[in-house]
């Protein structure tokens, strides 16, 4: 368990209050919620790098290579 100790204004205060903002549940349910967009920007940053990378490995296919590709057999029997 953790105690947190918020330095707020008193209209702050008194508004976060009121919306039901300071209780250890919405706090608790907050820093959940920025936990998962913090890992899910995690995530597109690194696939933006992976994304890049490719890019890196030169031009695309066209469609004829990789119906060419596809078209080939398979190594496994």
């Amino acid at each position: 368990m953790v105690t947190v100790i918020l330095d707020l204004t008193q209209d702050i205060e008194r508004e976060a209050r009121q919306r039901g903002l300071l209780t250890s549940e919405k706090i608790a349910q907050m820093i959940e919620n920025e936990l998962r967009e913090q890992k899910r920007q995690e995530a597109i940053r690194q696939t933006r790098l992976v994304l890049e990378q490719l890019d890196a490995l030169g031009p695309p296919m066209t469609e004829e290579e990789v119906i060419e590709e596809l078209s080939k057999p398979s190594l496994n029997p």
